[in-house]
């Protein structure tokens, strides 16, 4: 995977976990009445994804419903004041249409989506999965599918995954020379460059 798609990846990933914190927000905290028809058409073709989709596992949970690709048009300046102040909710977020309008959004939630437990998310998906499973092995009713892996640890992998990605795109004392003896080839060998 090139550094290129890795971000993509990231970014769709980072849309999808945003929507579905919002729908799960929405059902357990408050009315669920309150779901947009929009809201109401994701959750039901999510649901969908994860009880029938043909390609879905344990290990690609987190892929239901990934955007083919990442709204990458949209910027900070061309959303909706409320929708500003629903990401400026976010606790140390601060997000200014002056400083940020020409920001791409899928890069700020990409960097917001930080800040959201993605455990939740997780742990709903594998359970609707384990419903799945159920059915289709004949399990019985107290069977659950669960991730053994503990909280701390996927954030930890998850900050080294990005840190990793980060890290490689900066140059460091080699590349930089190898840049500069591309750029001066045969400069300053022979004697009319002297």
């Amino acid at each position: 995977m090139t550094d290129e798609q890795y971000l993509e990846q990231a970014r769709r990933r980072a849309e999808s976990k945003l929507i579905k914190m919002k729908i799960i927000h929405k059902l357990y905290s408050s009315d669920p009445q309150q779901l947009t028809q929009n809201e109401r058409l994701y959750l039901k073709q999510w649901v969908a994804d994860l009880k029938q989709g043909k390609d879905r596992n344990l290990l690609n949970l987190r892929d239901s419903m990934l955007p083919k690709e990442g709204s990458s048009k949209l910027t900070v300046n061309s959303i909706e004041a409320k929708s500003l102040y629903a990401l400026n909710s976010i606790s140390r977020v601060n997000i200014d249409r002056e400083r940020h309008g020409s920001f791409a959004m899928n890069d700020i939630i990409l960097e917001l989506s930080h800040f959201l437990d993605e455990d939740v998310v997780n742990k709903v998906e594998t359970q609707i999965y384990s419903e799945r499973m159920r059915q289709e092995w004949g399990l019985s009713k107290d069977f659950s599918a669960i991730e053994t892996r503990n909280k701390e640890i996927g954030l930890v992998l998850n900050e080294l995954e990005e840190l990793a990605w980060r890290s490689a795109g900066q140059f460091d004392e080699g590349d930089l020379k190898n840049i500069k003896n591309m750029v001066s080839i045969k400069r300053n060998k022979d004697f009319f460059d002297q």
